[in-house]
């Protein structure tokens, strides 16, 4: 069933807001199309699926929507490796204003972990004022950031 998380994270004027409806569909992986530009896996036990009626997203942002499914605690209660499938989202939004390419793998990372009742992975977040970026230090990674300048996101 479909089920939307709206992920927020705010320490100054703007922050992070990002809405996301997915729905997790287990199902043989061996027939799909690896071809098909939609799907992204994640592992060999899950792939994401990104709706046809997309925006375009970029490669940065499609490989932190991974990030965030791979960021998913191995648990008892999560579905993986038991049960292969994909997670299929089929709505993404946020203001160009309230964005930053990191917060698809929270707000990936935090569907997952209310879809399956289990802890969101820790993910310190820290606010640069003087460079107006939020900075993500996922486990396991080096901290980074980037910000938008006219509607572009930009490498810090």
């Amino acid at each position: 069933m479909k089920s939307k998380f709206s992920y927020r994270f705010r320490k100054t004027s703007w922050g992070i807001c990002i809405d996301m409806t997915a729905e997790f569909v287990a199902c043989d992986l061996a027939l799909l199309d690896p071809d098909n530009k939609k799907l992204l896996p994640v592992s060999d036990r899950l792939w994401l699926h990104l709706y046809s009626g997309f925006p375009s997203l970029t490669e940065e942002e499609k490989q932190f929507l991974v990030l965030g499914a791979r960021l998913f605690p191995n648990t008892p209660s999560h579905p993986f490796p038991g049960t292969p499938g994909v997670i299929k989202i089929v709505e993404l939004g946020f203001p160009d204003t309230e964005f930053q390419p990191e917060g698809l793998a929270c707000v990936m990372a935090a569907w997952m972990s209310r879809e399956w009742d289990a802890a969101m992975p820790d993910i310190p977040i820290r606010y640069d004022r003087p460079k107006n970026v939020y900075f993500f230090k996922f486990p396991g990674l080096p901290e980074m950031g980037t910000h938008a300048i006219h509607g572009k996101m930009t490498a810090d």
